[in-house]
């Protein structure tokens, strides 16, 4: 399946989690890469300082997407491209964190998501 037609699929249960499972995949982000760092003796509270300033413009832009879709009467699936590629970015440095922290990913969801990242980018 293209991303594109699974983009065009994926439809959240309601409106709320537009917004739940964007936050949810950036609290787990956060979370492993803090624990990477942490086990890796490498935490400095200026790259924690940016990746929360990075995790505040993310909430920013789903929050002028749901300004948008609401307030203008833009269509829906705008915001929901926008909470979709946030949780992408999110998702592929989570498992990023997670193999650094000797976590096995299956090859199979690894390739997945590397396919995905590629056609995002």
């Amino acid at each position: 399946m293209e991303l594109l037609e699974f983009i065009t699929k994926v439809q959240f249960k309601n409106n709320i989690w537009i917004l739940i499972i964007p936050f949810a995949t950036m609290v787990l982000d956060y979370v492993s890469g803090i624990l990477h760092a942490w086990l890796n003796g490498i935490l400095q509270s200026k790259k924690m300082r940016s990746g929360l300033v990075k995790k505040v413009g993310e909430v920013m832009i789903l929050v002028l997407g749901e300004l948008f879709t609401y307030g203008l009467g833009l269509p829906m699936y705008i915001v929901q491209v926008l909470a979709l590629y946030i949780v992408f970015m999110e998702v592929i440095s989570i498992m990023e964190n997670l193999q650094l922290l000797g976590v096995p990913i299956p090859k199979f969801v690894a390739k997945a998501f590397a396919k995905a990242n590629e056609a995002i980018d």
